[in-house]
This record gives structure tokens, sequence and C-alpha cells, in this order.
């Protein structure tokens, strides 16, 4: 994560005497005037990037860290650590933890002449594509890469496997003994800043979530059950979609 190209001492790398948790944290590089030392992310949206940050040069050297090519936030001068947390959109993203050094007065170095990143965690659906080894470019929500008819934000909201052919996720649906359908589904736990919503129709046209019942909703489990026993046609279908 942390490898750049360029020469070596001007890559960023990891060392324990200045850290924040007391463990390790990533350094920039030694640099020149008028050079910078960085490293990338990318990340597909959305979801959050959460870090410590800690800066200690001369004013006009700045850490600058950058979302496709546009500022997000920036330090200088002698900061200590201080957590940031930012949100990443939808879509696919390239971060970058820039710290560089400008020419012209104040260039002579002070401080230690460096900056730090600690404790670097990405969440939401960000975290879980990374996790599942999904690359950047099959990580769209609504792409399909393993061909199971579930795209990847219902595989995210169901607990699936992005990667692999598995039907197992699919909602289960039943009728009780008045004959009204219930819909049955797992559901992640570990998923955030979703929407789960079961609707149901007579007419393949109007969906509404009106005349339901939720019979369970917990953590890792929805039930709901359409309440019309007119015996006329029912369907009823699952929505998915971030937000809430």
């Amino acid at each position: 994560m942390l490898g750049v190209g360029g020469p070596a001492s001007q890559q960023w790398f990891t060392q324990s005497a200045v850290t924040h948790d007391g463990i390790d944290a990533a350094q920039s590089g030694a640099l020149a005037d008028g050079r910078s030392s960085s490293f990338d992310l990318e990340l597909v949206g959305p979801g959050q990037l959460s870090f410590w940050a800690k800066v200690s040069a001369a004013e006009d050297h700045y850490l600058i860290l950058y979302r496709d090519f546009g500022f997000e936030f920036f330090e200088s001068g002698e900061v200590d650590w201080t957590q940031h947390t930012i949100q990443i959109p939808a879509g696919r993203h390239t971060y970058r933890f820039e710290y560089t050094k400008q020419y012209g007065f104040g260039s002579t170095p002070e401080g230690s002449d460096a900056a730090w990143i600690d404790e670097l965690s990405v969440t939401g659906y960000a975290a879980w594509v990374r996790e599942q080894g999904v690359p950047p470019e099959l990580a769209n929500p609504f792409a399909d890469p393993d061909g199971d008819s579930l795209n990847n934000l219902l595989e995210y909201a169901l607990l699936g496997g992005p990667l692999f052919y598995d039907l197992s996720p699919f909602p289960a649906v039943t009728r009780d003994a008045e004959g009204r359908l219930v819909m049955s589904v797992g559901k992640n736990p570990d998923a955030e800043g979703l929407t789960l919503k079961v609707e149901v129709t007579g007419d393949l046209q109007t969906w509404i979530t009106d005349g339901t019942s939720i019979l369970v909703n917990d953590s890792d489990f929805l039930q709901v059950r359409d309440n019309d026993t007119s015996g006329a046609p029912r369907f009823i279908r699952l929505s998915v979609s971030f937000g809430g």
C-alpha cells in the first residue's frame, strides 16, 4: 500500500519511533526542496476513510490528501496527532497522501521535516469490496462479477460472495397458514448505510410497503409478510439501496 515510484529515500515507510497507536505508523520519505513523497489508495465507495495524521515541518511544507486530484485537506507547520474521517462517495476514486516541500522562503527544514499517517482504516461498502478481493474495475455496486444474478450491492447486503456463483443469499418466499406471502432474508450484520425494503404489488407496476407487516428485523435476519388476503395474485420483492 505504501510503495511508490521514485528513489527509495522519497518513499513513505513504516517505522515505530513516532506513532499514535504505540505500534507503528507510516512516515514520509526524506525530500529535497520542490519534491514530494506520496502513496495512493484506490477505493470504491460509498464508505469512510479514517486515519490519524501528524506534521512537523516548515509552514510551506504540506501534508495533502487528494481525491481524484482534488483537495480533501492539507496541514502544515507543527500539527500534533489529529484524527480525520473522510466520506468516500459512490464510485471509483484514487486517494493520494502526499508530503510536499516548496521552493523559496521557508524552505529551511524545521521540526522533523516529515509527516506521519497512523491507524488508517476503511469502512462500509469500500471496505467490503477490498476484503472480498474485488478488483476496482469490477467493484461497482451494480456489477455482477460472478454472474449469479446478485449484484455487488445485494451480495454486500445479504452476506454473499461477489466472486463465486452462489444462490443461497436469495430471499426465500413462502406462504403462511392464511395464504399470505412471507419473505425471509438473511442480512449482513456488518453492512453499513443500507436501506432494505420489502415491497408488494398486485399488478407488477405499483410496488408499495403499505399493507406489509415486519415480523422480524434484527441485525442478521429480516422477515416481512404481505397482509393481503383477497386471494388475488400478489407479488413480493426486496429492494436494497444506499442510505438510511
